[in-house]
């Protein structure tokens, strides 16, 4: 009987090998994929426009140039900025600018923003940046 359990129990895992294949997503379906698995909520674009004017309002004291979006990355890299330096409360928690930081990062973690703002910048930089470059290139 243990000889026939331990058979069943053998022959139902994963495949040997599927941990190595790859994950074949196109780049331009990625956020409808991530929209299915419920990686990122259906209205991402709304939400992350929000989060962006949000955190365009903070105080940013050289963050970035004018012309230069503030995207999760922007957010993440000045808020930990902020973090090392920034006073805390008597529970540990940030205060001031670097809370205000902070809040913005975890609203963009919360909903997978992050995800489609990465995901878009991907197919945009695919389909028009690498083409443009490669023609400035070529002259």
């Amino acid at each position: 009987m243990t000889s026939y359990i331990t058979q069943l129990s053998e022959g139902f895992g994963r495949p040997e090998g599927a941990s190595a294949l790859p994950l074949d997503v196109k780049y331009d379906k990625l956020i409808d994929w991530l929209v299915e698995r419920k990686f990122l909520v259906r209205d991402w674009p709304q939400r992350l426009h929000v989060v962006q004017d949000r955190a365009a309002e903070l105080p940013s004291q050289g963050v970035r140039e004018a012309d230069a979006p503030l995207d999760y990355t922007a957010v993440v890299a000045r808020g930990s900025q902020l973090a090392e330096s920034a006073e805390r409360n008597m529970l540990g928690q940030l205060k001031g600018d670097a809370a205000l930081w902070q809040k913005v990062v975890a609203v963009y973690e919360k909903g997978g923003l992050w995800y489609g703002e990465a995901a878009q910048a991907l197919a945009r930089n695919t389909d028009f940046e690498v083409p443009a470059l490669r023609r400035t290139a070529a002259r």
